[in-house]
């Protein structure tokens, strides 16, 4: 499944957009590398070696989402190696959960490329839009955006970690006598 469609990935590849674009072109060009590159290592992971799509990447791409979102809402200037390790483990994430599909290696090869090519054209397409802000009721904007992003990624980690318990079975629901009236 295309990353703009898994909600998890949505929230971390734009928190992580708003990231590199609240720090501005060097955080640009710096930063969409190594995000390339673990997005290929995480696609080339996927496919030749399915027992990796086991892996609950969904816990660590709402973690890292969570983080950068926090970052972005309080306008906190991460150390360098800090950006690129939310950096790469949201693209490593994002590229286990997304494993390719299809019959052959070459239609596995080629819809790799096409998520490759969608998930670094947002980033980069995020980044440069809140980049190119100068207002500060613009900047503003984006570190509520960040604590909304913050919020979101929380409630879905906690849903996700903690789930409520179903019931047991069906015959304990039918064992339960109707009330009389």
């Amino acid at each position: 499944m295309h990353p703009l469609l898994e909600p998890a990935h949505l929230v971390a590849l734009l928190a992580l957009g708003l990231l590199i674009g609240q720090r501005g072109e060097d955080a640009m060009r710096r930063l969409l590398a190594p995000l390339a590159a673990a997005l290929a290592v995480g696609l080339a992971l996927a496919a030749l070696w399915p027992p990796v799509q086991a892996w609950p990447t969904t816990v660590a791409l709402l973690a890292a989402a969570a983080l950068a979102g926090a970052v972005v809402a309080a306008d906190l200037m991460l150390p360098r190696n800090l950006q690129a390790l939310a950096t790469v483990t949201i693209g490593l994430g994002i590229g286990l959960g997304s494993p390719a599909e299809g019959a052959t290696i070459l239609s596995r090869f080629v819809m790799a490329a096409g998520v490759a090519l969608g998930v670094c054209a947002w980033v980069t397409l995020v980044a440069t839009g809140v980049a190119a802000l100068q207002r500060p009721t613009a900047r503003l904007l984006v570190r509520v955006t960040g604590s909304w992003l913050l919020a979101c990624a929380l409630l879905v980690l906690a849903l996700s970690v903690f789930r409520p318990a179903a019931p047991t079975s069906a015959r304990t629901a039918d064992a339960v006598p109707p009330a009389r009236r």
